[in-house]
Formats: C-alpha cells, sequence, structure tokens
C-alpha cells in the first residue's frame, strides 16, 4: 500500500461533502436571485425605475452565464417589444 491509497476514504467524505454544498449554494444562489427579481418589480411598481416602455431595458445580468434569472428578469421587467429584441440576442434556444 503506497501513501496515496489511504487517502482514498478521505477523498470520498470530502467529495460527498462537497456535492453537498454544491446543491446548498445552488439553492441559495436561486433564492437570492428570486428576491432580487421580486425588489426590482416592487421598486418598478413605485416608480423608482421609471415608467415601463420600449425605451426602458431592465435585467439581472450575471457576466458569463446563462442562468435563467437572465430571462426572467428580462421578460417580467420589459414590455413585450423590449423582451423581444433582448431575446433575439440574447437567448438561446
Amino acid at each position: 500500500m503506497d501513501d496515496l491509497e489511504m487517502f482514498e476514504e478521505v477523498n470520498r467524505i470530502i467529495s460527498k461533502y462537497d456535492e453537498e454544498l454544491e446543491e446548498e449554494f445552488v439553492k441559495f444562489k436561486k433564492d437570492i436571485l428570486n428576491t432580487l427579481l421580486q425588489a426590482m418589480k416592487e421598486l418598478e411598481y413605485e416608480g423608482l425605475s421609471g415608467t415601463k416602455t420600449d425605451e426602458r431595458f431592465l435585467v439581472i445580468w450575471l457576466s458569463d452565464s446563462d442562468d435563467e434569472i437572465i430571462n426572467i428578469s428580462a421578460k417580467q421587467l420589459n414590455t413585450q417589444k423590449v423582451y423581444k429584441e433582448f431575446a433575439s440576442e440574447f437567448i438561446t434556444k
């Protein structure tokens, strides 16, 4: 038995722990982004972001990401025309 084999069990435990943390982080990230979207919608309702027109564009943008919040926020925070223009450029089918 060489020294590296004795770490197999440790590596297995660490891998399992890492997977659990990843699942928790994904849920935490989704909760935070959904809360942000809700806050933006409430601020929009209160008039802070101006009137929803074809000249205004709001989005939750995560650089180098294809997170679904980008599409969802663009759709919910903009007019249909603005969303369609955005989607044609940035949303892959």
